[in-house]
């Protein structure tokens, strides 16, 4: 695994063609006012899919791949435009800090351009938030290393798992203004529990981590009472979190998988604010 210092968390959507995953990063990207990034959009003339475009976040366009292309370089029957592909990169902005970073997608034509390598990866190593798309179907040096990073939190996209993902999304835009408050050892122990939850797609905990924990332990909102016992003030009253013999409990419906979580009890956003804060 890559380890990255001073990371910031990475989220990178990924699934076969027509998963979804480039429409679940545009509905969160109408979400949120402070971006910058760019994403390529299929071309269709007659029907047809006759190639992609590249958009900017400033609305600059320039033309991606075409079946028109005379290029050499090809995948399958369409032409990379490498030379406008490059331009357009160089005339993207310098990262402005406070905005969230996006790319659509990290993917095999995109790759052809060393510009587009080391546009992604200064996202990628930026200490702004950063949300994009990562191909499943093709693999080459630079996507294994990004998807190995430690500050990469993984999300496999598909048919089944969509709505899920799209209000895990709709949660992130909730956390983003909480997460500059938070100190680079509390950041980190944020996304080392997301990689943990997309690892096993636990789309409800990672949904609870950036609506609730984030904002409980950056407004301060956890209390320890012991060692073991912990409270925190949740959205509408306290809960009691407790840790015995490494065993985690708190009184509310999800943990106790009671109400609207019946027989779906789990992780949450109490045990997950106590953990991050004494991580």
């Amino acid at each position: 695994m890559v380890v990255c210092n001073d990371e910031t968390m990475n989220i990178l959507l990924t699934g076969k063609p027509g998963s979804g995953k480039t429409t679940l990063l545009e509905k969160f990207l109408a979400t949120v006012p402070n971006k910058q990034g760019f994403i390529a959009r299929e071309v269709r003339q007659d029907g047809q899919r006759t190639g992609f475009e590249l958009i900017s976040s400033q609305g600059a366009k320039a033309p991606l791949a075409s079946v028109d292309s005379k290029s050499p370089t090809k995948v399958s029957r369409y032409g990379i435009n490498l030379e406008e592909f490059d331009q357009f990169l160089t005339n993207l902005p310098p990262v402005k800090v406070d905005n969230l970073l996006y790319i659509d997608e990290i993917g095999q034509m995109q790759l052809f351009s060393q510009k587009f390598k080391d546009v992604a990866g200064s996202y990628l190593d930026s200490k702004s938030l950063f949300v994009g798309t990562i191909t499943a179907i093709y693999q080459d040096d630079f996507t294994k290393s990004v998807l190995n990073r430690s500050d990469v939190v993984v999300v496999a996209v598909d048919e089944s798992n969509r709505l899920a993902i799209e209000e895990m999304l709709n949660s992130l835009t909730i956390a983003i203004p909480y997460l500059p408050m938070l100190d680079d050892k509390t950041r980190q122990a944020v996304t080392k529990m997301a990689r943990e939850y997309g690892a096993i797609s636990a789309y409800t905990q990672l949904k609870k981590l950036f609506k609730n924990a984030v904002k409980y332990v950056a407004e301060k909102r956890v209390n320890q009472l012991s060692e073991a016992e912990f409270e925190v003030r949740g959205n509408t009253r306290r809960h009691n979190v407790a840790n015995h013999n490494g065993q985690w409990k708190c009184d509310c419906d999800l943990f106790l998988g009671k109400g609207q979580f019946a027989g779906s009890g789990g992780e949450c956003s109490h045990i997950q604010a106590v953990k991050l804060k004494n991580y």
